[in-house]
């Protein structure tokens, strides 16, 4: 289901490889000028890892703005300062967590600037989250 929406996002047929293993599910979607990754971790204290690496990208990224975590809201779980939904510029990476399920989309496409890209991982994360509270 993610595939089919990343294709209509894309706008190009995008080969899906993945690995639907829980704890640790990827799905890796790749074609002409797009690369999407997305990971979603729901193993044992998956939401403090969530928190501990977006602690990690501020710490390491003082003087570097574009690896700082820009929060993102209506994405992740309902918290103070949109703090449960992290865009990150400089990996092209949205991470969120909603209860104890991280979800990370990582996303490249060539001519999309960070608008249109944060945009579009959003979306993505939304239905992954989505389709993800069932199983």
């Amino acid at each position: 289901a993610l595939a089919r929406l990343a294709e209509r996002q894309t706008g190009t047929a995008l080969p899906l490889r993945s690995t639907p293993e829980p704890p640790l599910s990827r799905c890796r979607l790749s074609g002409p000028g797009a690369a999407i990754n997305i990971y979603l971790d729901a193993g044992f204290a998956a939401n403090q890892r969530y928190h501990n690496r977006i602690e990690e990208t501020v710490q390491f990224n003082g003087q570097n703005p574009a690896g700082l975590p820009q929060p993102v809201p209506h994405v992740g779980e309902k918290a103070a300062y949109n703090a449960a939904a992290s865009w990150i510029p400089a990996l092209g990476s949205l991470l969120a967590v909603r209860g104890n399920r991280w979800l990370t989309v990582t996303i490249s496409i060539a001519g999309r600037g960070e608008a249109q890209k944060l945009a579009q991982a959003a979306v993505l994360a939304r239905a992954g989250f989505k389709l993800s509270a069932s199983g």
